[in-house]
């Protein structure tokens, strides 16, 4: 255990139950294990977002491996990607264009691919943990919404960096949010 682990703790579990109180009312727990399957997420993974950041999730930013883009003449997505993006309630969705695409083309052949709105996109973040935060900062400037309250979608385990980077509210791998139940 490293150094301050069990005050750190202690400040956490004080914090969380100024937030909470001794037990969350059952209306808000009923409301938020509607917004998760609204959302397509297990409750679970819902929950542990919203009680890291202390916001509920605004956007998800999606990876174009995690939607399975095959980078052809043209982009293609198959349906049961493009079905589980358009049942995204109340939620806006980012794309990171792939490394060497310039980013306005892709985000619009995206949105032409997937008959989907995708009001921002930032480039590939490039080495190192300043080019991660360069990016998703762009990935998020036409959008204003909180880092926050931006979950990351992606395939690859360097992508987890990237959301903590970023100051976004988690890194969800591409099977858990696209097989998460519904």
């Amino acid at each position: 255990m490293e150094p301050g682990h069990g005050f750190r703790k202690l400040v956490w579990k004080k914090a969380r139950a100024r937030v909470i109180g001794k037990a969350m009312p059952l209306e808000v727990v009923r409301q938020r294990v509607r917004r998760a399957a609204a959302l397509g997420l297990s409750y679970p993974d819902y929950a542990a977002i919203v009680f890291g950041s202390g916001r509920d999730i605004a956007a998800f930013l999606f990876t174009t491996e995690s939607m399975g883009l095959r980078l052809l003449k043209r982009l293609e997505m198959s349906d049961p990607v493009q079905q589980r993006l358009s049942d995204l309630p109340g939620c806006t969705r980012l794309a990171i264009a792939p490394a060497g695409e310039p980013v306005e083309p892709f985000r619009l052949e995206l949105e032409d691919v997937s008959r989907l709105s995708f009001p921002g996109a930032g480039p590939t973040p490039g080495a190192g943990w300043k080019a991660a935060e360069t990016a998703m900062r762009r990935a998020l400037q036409s959008t204003r919404l909180p880092a926050d309250s931006v979950v990351l979608v992606g395939t690859e385990a360097k992508e987890a960096s990237w959301a903590e980077a970023g100051r976004l509210a988690k890194y969800l791998a591409h099977d858990r949010f696209f097989h998460a139940p519904g």
